[in-house]
């Protein structure tokens, strides 16, 4: 099946041939949550966007990112939805944005939309050098200076722990720990903020969003190849880093091990998430821990992150020992084998003895 309309498709919608149905409420719910945001408008006008800082933006106003479930402008925190989407940024009435949709929805293959944007978009770019960063002062001045650690404030801190701790089954401890040492924090949008430094200075911002039902994904960095980056202060002296593809899986992981389903960790390691599966921040750690002298590679079980593996590999020529932690995925629980992710993998143990969260 094509990954594109067919022109009579958008000769039908522009020329508003189409039939008119009444449009009901539970459609349009259907919809908006059912459709995936990026691949629908890679299908409907793929030139309409483009690809940088490992996101998909709007070509002609490249401050809105879009996401699996919606368009986020990151200046004024206006989010649009599939159909509004449509109607705010392609010019479509209300029947033609839903009948564009479920086109979509009902006749184009999802699988071939997720094959062709892996080849034509994040393949590539594990094999292509990164970009620059965005104004991340602009950022950090706008909408983080408000509530950028909102350990005072209970009312934030019950959302942080409600997601992290009850959604996610994260050890609350840890999360506080986080909290504490100002690596996580909740901005004036309520998204989750994972923060990196350079001394006391924050260089990076991971953010993502606590709704279950919304994919809001993030990464605001002042240097290129920046992201998330977490190890004790009371090491001086790093010798083995663990490698993850997001911060919910590094802190998933940190809460295996510590309930004991995984063996004990290094003592001198530390732990970054690549915020996707391009090795480039790796390889910078790598140059600016000089000591590290052992790679830890806990990514996603999937095809990007076995590819992520390879490439480093290839790429790096890197003589350092290796460790692969995906058996752990494989391998799962009782009931539960072959996960994606290091959460999934939690979420799996924690159904499984009914751990109260």
């Amino acid at each position: 099946m094509s990954t594109k309309p067919q022109n009579l498709i958008v000769q039908t919608v522009l020329n508003n041939r189409f039939k008119k149905k009444h449009i009901s409420t539970k459609l349009v719910d259907k919809l908006n949550t059912h459709c995936n945001l990026i691949q629908l408008l890679v299908w409907w006008d793929e030139s309409s966007l483009l690809y940088r800082h490992k996101q998909f933006v709007l070509a002609d106003t490249p401050r809105c990112i879009v996401y699996d479930t919606l368009v986020y402008d990151h200046y004024t925190g206006v989010t649009t939805n599939p159909i509004s989407t449509l109607m705010t940024y392609y010019d479509l009435s209300f029947p033609q944005a839903v009948y564009v949709a479920n086109h979509f929805l009902t006749r184009v293959s999802k699988l071939d939309m997720e094959q062709y944007i892996f080849d034509e978009y994040i393949n590539k770019e594990l094999f292509a050098a990164g970009t620059d960063g965005i104004d991340l002062d602009y950022i950090l001045k706008s909408d983080l200076t408000q509530s950028t650690f909102p350990a005072t404030k209970a009312d934030a801190l019950k959302k942080v722990y409600a997601y992290l701790c009850k959604t996610r089954c994260i050890d609350r401890d840890l999360v506080t720990h986080f909290l504490k040492k100002r690596y996580l924090g909740l901005d004036s949008s309520n998204l989750l903020c994972f923060y990196t430094y350079r001394g006391d200075e924050v260089i990076a911002v991971t953010k993502k969003g606590i709704n279950p039902k919304l994919s809001f994904k993030q990464n605001l960095v002042k240097e290129k190849h920046t992201g998330f980056f977490y190890g004790s202060s009371t090491v001086k002296e790093f010798k083995e880093v663990f490698v993850f593809e997001s911060c919910v899986d590094l802190l998933s992981f940190l809460t295996l091990a510590k309930r004991g389903h995984i063996p004990k960790l290094p003592m001198d390691a530390c732990y970054i998430s690549l915020n996707g599966a391009a090795t480039r921040y790796l390889e910078k750690v790598l140059l600016e821990h000089p000591t590290i002298e052992r790679i830890h590679f806990c990514t996603d079980n999937d095809r990007a992150g076995q590819l992520a593996v390879t490439l480093f590999a290839s790429r790096t020529h890197s003589k350092l020992p290796v460790d692969y932690w995906n058996q752990y995925l494989v391998d799962g629980v009782q009931g539960a084998k072959d996960l994606k992710d290091w959460n999934e993998l939690l979420q799996a143990y924690c159904e499984d003895e009914k751990l109260p969260f």
